[in-house]
């Protein structure tokens, strides 16, 4: 499990969240969780303005649950424009940039921020599944693309079960 966090303040309501779940769930061996602590600042990704970590893990998620990064701690400006404002979303376009690294079957869930899942089903450009739970108020995108391999159709096996 990697967590990406731009805020201290909620990385350590995390680890103690998901302690108290491992200690009330008496859990002996959990699972290795890599905390990664990174900046977001303001940049252009096709031309668009929007942000990104400044710092990102070397993994390749086969699930993405974005809910974050906090628009009001939010680095730099572009032509003046940032996103800490009200009136403003967060826009976080890293995980387009790793579009094409990701094997078919990654689910990625938007909690909310309609604005960003927004952004992201128009700049995809492999075969995506996109659907909205209206009742949670959450995206979900499903890379539907060719099988690349054994281990990928062994995966997407796996997740039938």
């Amino acid at each position: 499990l990697f967590i990406i966090e731009n805020e201290k303040k909620f990385m350590n309501i995390s680890r103690n969240r998901i302690k108290k779940f491992y200690k009330n769930m008496n859990i002996k061996k959990p699972i290795k969780i890599n905390w990664h602590y990174s900046e977001v600042e303001m940049t252009l990704f096709n031309n668009k303005i929007c942000t990104q970590y400044k710092k990102l893990p070397l993994c390749n998620p086969d699930f993405i649950y974005l809910d974050g990064p906090d628009q009001f701690n939010i680095k730099k400006d572009i032509n003046g424009i940032s996103v800490r404002h009200k009136d403003m979303a967060p826009m976080v376009c890293d995980i387009l940039k790793f579009e094409y690294f990701y094997t078919p079957g990654t689910i990625i869930v938007c909690d909310g921020r309609s604005a960003n899942a927004q952004f992201l089903k128009k700049n995809f450009q492999r075969k995506w599944r996109y659907s909205v739970d209206k009742k949670f108020k959450q995206h979900i995108f499903w890379l539907d693309d060719q099988i690349l391999g054994d281990l990928n159709r062994k995966q997407l096996e796996f997740y039938k079960k």
